[in-house]
């Protein structure tokens, strides 16, 4: 009788084993957002989970792991009662109950991350079985380049580049208002909107339209091989173009854009030229430091197009960079800018070059 009930008892064992790993996602459902879904780099998104147990078994052990190689970091916060170091999560829940998590995450590294599924993870309390779960997930966020201060940028070269782009908010038609933004350091005060900087908090200055329509042309030149340790110069240098890209936009220039920069073997800037910040920004993330074109044929169609100033943000000096003569020349020196991202070297001195060396003409 005894050897019955032991049968019995391991028969039962094994059979709800059996049925667990055949079940223990029933009644389970899992949501992950991302909040907001695109962000600069070295700004702070949220990762919401959400693990809902519609069935009346418990889930005392419930995993979900994200693909690793994400570019993120974790952003410790008072609501966490232990530390998290990983954004592989371990839950325990009742049954029919909802449990939601929360982490902020600092983007380290531009670039479009899709997430196409999930790994689940289960362990049963009393028979210590697991199971695990590929489940498809579609979703994704998008890093662009870093915003940089333009204080910041124009420090070395303020008789110049700074110039460059204010010049022509000297020639705005006060009586044709084109709309407002919000304010930068270098606006005046006479600009500032008072009712709709009283209305929002925050200060907005008036823009006008433009007497007369001026180009330029915003190149971003990046090394055909990049140096080992030095990607950081070729990001910072992307980062300066968005930057410019902006400012120059902010400002009513009509902008040409140009650039070797490729994804996926195709040409992402080809000199057409750009009215909105919005057209370009999803572009910028995608850039492949793997892919870029032939520099002999970017300055090529430079020099095929119209005169018009021209800004070329890059992470080589202009004295040791093809075509740089040869281009001064072409468009007279003064309509020639050489911005490089050398003064960020001063951030890793293990570098030879000099903060002095930022603008070459």
């Amino acid at each position: 009788m005894l050897l019955i009930f032991l049968l019995f008892l391991i028969a039962l064992f094994f059979g709800y084993r059996w049925w667990w790993q055949r079940h223990w996602l029933k009644g389970v459902a899992v949501t992950i957002d991302f909040t907001p879904v695109t962000c600069s780099r070295k700004e702070t998104i949220t990762l919401e989970q959400t693990v809902t147990n519609g069935k009346w078994t418990p889930l005392t052990f419930f995993e979900i792991d994200l693909p690793s190689g994400l570019p993120v970091e974790i952003v410790r916060t008072a609501t966490h009662s232990s530390p998290v170091w990983t954004l592989l999560q371990v839950y325990s829940l009742k049954g029919h109950q909802t449990v939601s998590r929360k982490l902020q995450l600092k983007v380290t590294q531009r670039g479009v991350y899709p997430l196409s599924e999930v790994v689940l993870t289960g362990r049963d309390f009393l028979t210590q079985a697991t199971a695990t779960q590929r489940i498809p997930l579609e979703k994704s966020f998008i890093v662009y380049p870093e915003w940089l201060d333009l204080k910041e940028l124009t420090a070395y070269w303020e008789q110049s580049l700074g110039e460059t782009l204010t010049r022509f908010a000297l020639f705005e038609d006060t009586m044709l208002f084109r709309g407002t933004r919000q304010m930068q350091p270098e606006d005046p005060y006479r600009q500032i909107n008072w009712k709709k900087s009283a209305q929002t908090n925050t200060l907005y200055v008036n823009q006008y339209e433009p007497i007369t329509k001026r180009q330029l042309t915003l190149v971003l030149y990046l090394p055909e091989e990049i140096k080992r340790g030095k990607d950081f110069l070729a990001e910072t240098s992307i980062a300066i173009f968005i930057t410019l890209a902006r400012e120059c936009l902010q400002q009513g220039w009509d902008l040409v854009l140009l650039s070797n920069a490729q994804a996926h073997n195709t040409p992402l800037f080809n000199g057409k030229q750009v009215h909105a910040l919005g057209s370009i920004l999803p572009i910028s993330a995608t850039i492949d430091l793997e892919q870029t074109s032939s520099s002999t044929d970017l300055f090529n169609t430079l020099k095929q197009m119209p005169k018009q100033p021209t800004i070329v943000c890059t992470s080589e000096i202009a004295p040791a960079a093809p075509y740089h003569a040869e281009l001064a020349a072409y468009l007279e020196h003064e309509g020639l800018k050489w911005v490089n991202a050398v003064f960020r070297l001063q951030e890793n001195p293990r570098h030879s070059l000099k903060v002095e060396e930022v603008l070459a003409r």
